[in-house]
């Protein structure tokens, strides 16, 4: 948790940072499933049908 900058603010999260691996492991999990490497985001279903039909 990151401090208030003021009193009357609350705390804030900091899970943007321990996000950034996340994305990058998902892209790769689909390309292991797919065989299909997305350059892009987001990776919606329509995407993922195209790559698999």
């Amino acid at each position: 948790m990151l401090p208030p900058l003021t009193p009357d603010e609350p705390p804030k999260g900091i899970a943007e940072v321990v996000m950034i691996p996340i994305v990058p492991a998902l892209l790769n999990a689909i390309n292991d499933a797919t065989g299909h490497r997305f350059r892009s985001l987001p990776v919606t279903t329509s995407l993922l049908k195209g790559a698999l039909a």
